[in-house]
């Protein structure tokens, strides 16, 4: 595995997006990921929606959980945003045309990938593995079932505009567990993009 952040996405055509994924880790015993880049200080990818306002499409076909315990994870993940920044989810039916577009598949060895808004890009897609389980409860540690509502949070992050950071928190280079926080510099990014919620 490379340490690049490209990733080749498919949206109506093929092309190579930057964007960002979370590992699992090789061995959980002993290692608590592999790191897909070496990004340690919090960044923004350069690009960022226009709008405050993002549909988001969940296709719970291929998870080990209920339709009714991923669409209620994906809700928890989004709300997590939400309660950051200005900007305002609405999940739509699978097959609607959405901005953000999420489906579990076959993705190797990665729990989750994501690419980054574009100027190009009238979409974007997150894939969440199919080939371990998940959970909807918090998780202490880094092996399966994984947290959805963490790693589903966490490549929504990129899907908005946010790089990976160090360790210990939502946007984290490696999943080690549940995470619901935000260091301070990558909320800072986050609010320099979107402002902050109105929520709060």
């Amino acid at each position: 595995m490379t340490k690049s952040n490209w990733r080749t996405v498919v949206v109506g055509v093929i092309l190579a997006l930057p964007g960002c994924s979370l590992r699992a880790p090789a061995n959980p015993n002993t290692d608590p990921g592999i790191p897909l880049d070496d990004l340690a200080p919090a960044s923004a990818s350069g690009y960022r929606w226009p709008k405050h306002g993002l549909t988001v499409s969940v296709d719970p076909q291929g998870c080990n959980l209920l339709p009714s315990e991923v669409l209620g994870a994906a809700a928890e993940s989004l709300g997590i945003w939400e309660g950051l920044v200005d900007l305002r989810f609405v999940l739509v039916p699978v097959g609607s045309q959405a901005d953000i577009t999420v489906q579990f598949g076959a993705i190797g060895g990665y729990y989750g990938v994501a690419a980054y808004p574009g100027p190009l890009e009238p979409s974007v897609t997150v894939r969440l593995s199919n080939a371990i389980p998940w959970t909807s409860g918090l998780r202490d540690r880094g092996e399966p079932p994984a947290d959805l509502v963490t790693v589903l949070a966490h490549e929504v992050g990129h899907a908005i505009g946010l790089a990976h950071t160090g360790q210990d928190n939502l946007m984290a280079t490696y999943y080690t567990g549940s995470h619901r926080e935000f260091r301070a510099d990558v909320a800072g990014i986050a609010i320099g993009l979107y402002g902050p919620s109105l929520a709060r």
